[in-house]
């Protein structure tokens, strides 16, 4: 994930592929506490927007580690957030900075509205 210039789009198109299983590494950053309070924020919510436990993802603009393929960090929450916006269910961590996830059925609905942002960025005709 960290590698991909557009992470939530490689991760939409890797998801949408998955049939049963799909296991996903990703060198992540910080806690692994989640705040499990993801829906219905507002504006006026910024502070809770700085939580250490709040997905947040580091934007690296040259270099991480020597490599200049490195673009982001996720921390735990954020890998978590951008797996379930997907529609994969996280069904085991069966390692550090793993994740095995599963196409989750209730996310169906959730993802209609993206199916056209997702076909134009793929150059597909809407």
């Amino acid at each position: 994930m960290y590698h991909l210039r557009y992470p939530l789009l490689g991760l939409d198109i890797v998801a949408r592929k998955a049939r049963r299983q799909l296991v996903v590494q990703c060198l992540t950053m910080g806690s692994t506490d989640v705040y499990p309070y993801t829906d219905g924020l507002t504006l006026d919510d910024r502070a809770a927007l700085t939580r250490s436990d709040r997905p947040h993802v580091a934007f690296i603009e040259h270099r991480l580690q020597d490599d200049p393929t490195n673009w982001w960090i996720p921390n735990h929450a954020a890998m978590e957030a951008m797996l379930r916006s997907a529609g994969l269910r996280i069904a085991s961590h069966p390692g550090h900075e793993m994740y095995l996830c599963e196409p989750d059925p209730a996310a169906a609905d959730r993802l209609e509205w993206q199916t056209p942002e997702y076909r134009s960025a793929l150059g597909l005709e809407t």
